[in-house]
């Protein structure tokens, strides 16, 4: 319990550590060193497949058809190993 971002900080304040806008920057570099965190073990994950959204800007029909052609190369692949 009370693992999550921001506890351990709010304690800090609660004792009196910390005053609210030391605390308010500490959960945002907290926040934002978890994001990074999360963000390289995603892309570590060969399973991911990561799409450039900003390239589909006036044609997301064509992200979607990737998308779904994708997907679908994945349930085959899935269901022939199977």
């Amino acid at each position: 319990a009370f693992q999550g971002l921001g506890y351990l900080q709010l304690g800090g304040y609660l004792r009196g550590d910390y005053d609210l806008a030391e605390v308010i920057n500490l959960i945002k570099k907290e926040t934002r060193h978890f994001a990074k965190r999360q963000l390289t073990w995603f892309k570590r994950d060969t399973r991911i497949t990561w799409y450039e959204v900003d390239k589909f800007v006036n044609n997301y029909e064509k992200l979607l058809t990737e998308i779904l052609s994708n997907i679908g190369r994945t349930i085959s692949i899935n269901v022939e190993v199977e």
